[in-house]
């Protein structure tokens, strides 16, 4: 039996979920529309064409002041792929392949190869909601899922090593 190292699983996970998560905006886009993106893509453009006001005194959104860093991270993908709606669902993919990575790596250190599989591929097969709950730029949604993880990697880091 051929056994592929963790990187090779890992690799092939994150590029299921770009080919999942990358189609459904393809082909499903205006049903993950969103009136509250149009906050974050126009604070993205403005900062693009330069700023008419100071940086921290743009109005921040339900969910604090995530939704203005979900607009900065957006800058470059309105650079590479034009001013879209499109460019503007690209910043949840990149977290979510964050997110995969993390959970992957903090489950295959301190468990094991299996249970990094298995956690992987939860993560990619989700429910319908969750799916499209990734794919949401709400800023301060499931982003925090990848700050929890790493907390709790460094917790483990510190009591297990």
């Amino acid at each position: 039996m051929l056994i592929m190292s963790k990187y090779k699983v890992l690799l092939i996970m994150v590029v299921i979920l770009l080919l999942t998560r990358v189609g459904a905006l393809l082909f499903f886009i205006d049903d993950l529309y969103d009136g509250e993106i149009q906050l974050h893509g126009a604070i993205a453009k403005e900062i693009m064409e330069g700023p008419d006001l100071p940086l921290l005194e743009y109005p921040p959104s339900n969910y604090g002041h995530g939704g203005f860093l979900s607009a900065i991270l957006t800058i470059p993908f309105f650079a590479l792929f034009g001013k879209n709606l499109f460019a503007l669902h690209l910043t949840p993919v990149l977290f979510a392949v964050a997110i995969l990575i993390v959970l992957f790596l903090f489950a295959y250190k301190f468990f094991n190869r299996r249970v990094a599989i298995i956690t992987g591929l939860l993560y990619l097969f989700s429910s319908r909601n969750w799916f499209i709950f990734n794919l949401h730029a709400g800023g301060l949604h499931f982003e925090n899922i990848i700050f929890t993880v790493s907390a709790l990697y460094i917790f483990y880091e510190i009591i297990f090593n």
